[in-house]
Order: C-alpha cells, then structure tokens, then sequence
C-alpha cells in the first residue's frame, strides 16, 4: 500500500522543508559528532529490532477494541 496521490503532494510540499529543518539542527554537531550520532542511532535501531524479534512472543496483545492489552482487557 503507498500513500494517495493527495498524500503523495503532501509529502513533496513537506519533505524540503522538514529537511531543511533537519540540517539546521544537525549544524549543532561537528561533522565526526553528526557521523557518530548517525552510527549511535544505526547501532540502537538495530538493537530495537532484534529485541522486538527476540521479545515478540511474549509481548502482550494489544485489543484495539479496548485499547488496552489482550491479558487486562475484560
């Protein structure tokens, strides 16, 4: 499934302008600490999945009915 056109126009009017945004926040960093925070951010990424594979058959259902998860709904 990909986004509606509408949803597309969104995303092209958005995307520079969020982006732009972003690398004004980075300039924050020294070029090395902007290399190490995106290595940081690849390193806990990859740890949060592999926890989710890892964890998944014990992570408790959500009952979207009671937005709550499957073991307190009632």
């Amino acid at each position: 499934m990909g986004l509606t056109p509408e949803g597309r126009q969104l995303y092209e009017r958005l995307m520079p302008q969020v982006q732009a945004i972003n690398s004004q926040i980075l300039m924050a960093l020294k070029p090395e600490q902007a290399q190490q925070f995106d290595e940081a951010l690849e390193r806990l990424q990859a740890r949060a999945l592999a926890l989710l594979t890892e964890l998944s058959p014990a992570l408790p259902k959500a009952n979207r009915r009671r937005g709550r998860s499957g073991k307190d709904a009632v």
